[in-house]
């Protein structure tokens, strides 16, 4: 059953530095900001007036928010659920927060940043941090790529203990794009990284297994063969060629200045500014009419051939929509 959820970027700060972040137009902006606590309850409001019972937590790195303990406390009292995604390097308070915080709060521990891979103090801090986290709440560790090797995926996966691997659970997430950049890989390069996918499902298994793997959207059917797609199903997990499909369905992204957009990838274009005004519901019909409108223009013509072509339950409408809005701008500057 899919949970109404809004995300939240609580700030524009951030204490690493990762090539593949999906936030990193909104934390290369001139001036960085971070929401006020007033705006903070100002949108909470909102968002129980719309019937939304979930919520997560992005930025930058959520902790470092000068009010998050404040922010986190209303959270608690007035949502069901609350995800917070982290790099997982707490300072003390937050860390002993969020101990406090009980199973209603899921971490997103994000191990690819370059603290974890090269800095031994760092990472052995943020293990510690996960093994402690964990006893308690759900806790997934999140690894991006573009997939295109899996050695470094493993090289990630061999600093976790076969203990620690068994109570938490791992997302593989296909490396994002966003609306205006460049796409570093081509529909040709995708059967490879559909390849190394499953390779690296099994070295998890092989090592732990996990509670569950799951995966982010992108994950489009021409990435995998016949084969790859059984293994997969066999190992329950879902893939999700379109936005947030068995997932919670996150309704939008607001950003510190009360800026609404309806994913990262899209958030250099379709914001809209949220006022006293503002109908949330209203709000979310809108980008959906917009998805709908930009699913069937943006059609790149090697989707138009494939057998999975389509929009609905089962069918897929092609890979993420700023990466096509990418290929397609790239063509037709070449025509």
């Amino acid at each position: 059953m899919n949970i109404n959820m809004v995300d939240i970027n609580l700030t524009d700060f951030c204490n690493q530095s990762c090539n593949f972040c999906f936030a990193k137009k909104e934390m290369a902006a001139p001036m960085k900001k971070e929401l006020s606590y007033i705006d903070f309850l100002f949108l909470a409001r909102k968002m129980r007036k719309a019937g939304i019972g979930a919520l997560s937590f992005q930025g930058g790195e959520p902790t470092i928010h000068t009010e998050f303990f404040k922010i986190l406390k209303y959270a608690l009292k007035h949502f069901f659920i609350i995800t917070i995604y982290t790099n997982g390097i707490f300072s003390p308070k937050s860390k002993k927060t969020l101990l406090r915080a009980g199973p209603r709060v899921t971490l997103v521990v994000n191990i690819a940043t370059p603290g974890f891979q090269f800095n031994k103090k760092i990472r052995e801090e943020v293990i510690g941090n996960i093994k402690e986290l964990s006893d308690n709440r759900r806790v997934i560790l999140a690894i991006t790529s573009t997939f295109q090797s899996d050695l470094e995926i493993k090289r990630i996966i061999d600093f976790l203990d076969k203990e620690l691997i068994k109570k938490v659970a791992i997302r593989l997430g296909f490396q994002l794009y966003i609306a205006g950049d460049k796409n570093i890989l081509t529909l040709d390069d995708f059967p490879r990284a559909g390849k190394n996918f499953c390779r690296l499902v099994k070295y998890v298994y092989e090592k732990g297994p996990p509670l569950f793997i799951a995966t982010s959207s992108g994950m489009v059917p021409c990435m995998f063969t016949k084969e790859e797609r059984e293994y997969l199903e066999s190992k329950k997990i879902i893939l999700s060629s379109d936005c947030h499909l068995g997932h919670n369905d996150s309704w939008f992204t607001i950003a510190p200045e009360l800026t609404a957009f309806k994913c990262y990838s899209l958030s250099t274009c379709d914001r809209y500014k949220i006022d006293q005004n503002t109908d949330f519901k209203k709000l979310k019909k809108n980008f959906h009419r917009l998805q709908i409108k930009y699913r069937r223009e943006l059609v790149l013509e090697k989707c138009k051939r494939c057998s999975y072509y389509g929009i609905g339950k089962g069918r897929c409408s092609g890979p993420c929509l700023a990466y096509r809005m990418n290929d397609l701008m790239l063509h037709s500057s070449i025509d």
